[in-house]
């Protein structure tokens, strides 16, 4: 039978984990041993591909969380499924390095997410305070017939934009320059609103967490008004680790 894989984790025997899997009768998550104090943590599927529904999704990371509440688990890239003819001993060979270095880097540590977006209209508000020019242009504009200004007010929207984009770059690295020493290994995300400043993921160990909370608590004191901190963790390294296991034997990428 197929497996659905949810991570790899250090361990010998076989363990079940109190939290419901993905696939029929929501199955309990089991790690299988692939030898050498390492196992893979999976539940039995039939079917085809996974649906990247919200609910599949979250219950991949609900497994993922219940795993990390017992031990450090390498996160599985959401979706993978191994055949039938997939055995352990194949997929060790392949991958262990790879295996035994990821628990290395991310061993004892959790990951916190830190999205930040500003409040309302504070961008476009601070950009025309801090900018004779583009005050001028606006209040220009607001005189004249929009039919007759088309064109002037696309390059306007354009001014604007780019000040926007340049206030988000300064803010986006001072707020990186309080946070990154803090913890043990730093990420920044795409951005993926407009109303985002910045998309941070530390890897930390538990004295870092706390230090990054006092941190962000300082930020917020000075800087609530204007923008909105978005702070959730810890939860398993997914933007420090990825795997992906091919049962073919092919060495995985980018670990």
């Amino acid at each position: 039978m197929q497996r659905y894989v949810y991570g790899i984790i250090q361990a010998q025997d076989v363990l079940e984990f109190d939290v419901q899997g993905i696939g029929d009768g929501a199955p309990r998550p089991q790690s299988f041993p692939l030898g050498e104090g390492l196992a893979m943590v999976s539940t039995p599927y039939r079917g085809e591909a996974i649906r990247p529904s919200r609910r599949n999704m979250i219950t991949h990371t609900k497994v993922l969380e219940a795993i990390m509440a017992q031990q450090d688990v390498l996160p599985m890239r959401f979706g993978t499924v191994l055949p039938a003819a997939a055995d352990g001993e194949t997929i060790l060979r392949a991958h262990k390095q790879q295996f035994v270095d990821a628990f290395g880097k991310v061993g004892g540590c959790r990951e916190l997410s830190l999205k930040i977006y500003w409040q309302g209209s504070t961008a476009f508000d601070e950009v025309m305070a801090a900018d004779e020019d583009l005050r001028a242009a606006r209040d220009s504009l607001a005189e004249r017939d929009p039919k007759q200004s088309h064109y002037e007010r696309i390059e306007f929207g354009k001014q604007v934009e780019a000040a926007i984009a340049a206030k988000r770059d300064k803010e986006a690295r001072e707020m990186r320059l309080r946070l990154q020493h803090l913890c043990t290994e730093f990420s920044q995300g795409p951005i993926s609103d407009d109303m985002m400043v910045a998309n941070f993921a530390f890897l930390v160990t538990p004295d870092q967490e706390a230090a990054i909370d006092e941190a962000l608590a300082l930020l917020d004191q000075v800087h609530g008004a204007r923008v909105r901190f978005r702070y959730v963790g810890p939860m398993p390294p997914f933007s420090f680790v990825e795997l992906n296991i091919d049962p073919s034997a092919a060495p995985l990428e980018g670990v």
